[in-house]
């Protein structure tokens, strides 16, 4: 899934062998449920627009 939540998120620009880790994270408070959330791992004319892909999430915040 080119868009999947277990993608990983760093790609160094594609230039190193180990360039898919997960080091990008989003903590949410027992009071923010997760709706959905993906890795999104477009590149534009095959290029990298950063070195990290963005971690997208939908998110409910619960009324205390």
């Amino acid at each position: 899934n080119k868009n999947g939540s277990n993608m990983n998120t760093y790609n160094d620009f594609g230039k190193t062998v180990e360039m898919h880790k997960k080091i990008d994270f989003i903590f949410v408070s027992k009071h923010i449920k997760v709706i959905n959330h993906l890795v999104d791992q477009t590149r534009y004319n095959e290029l990298y627009p950063s070195d990290h892909y963005p971690v997208i999430a939908n998110l409910r915040v619960d009324q205390k």
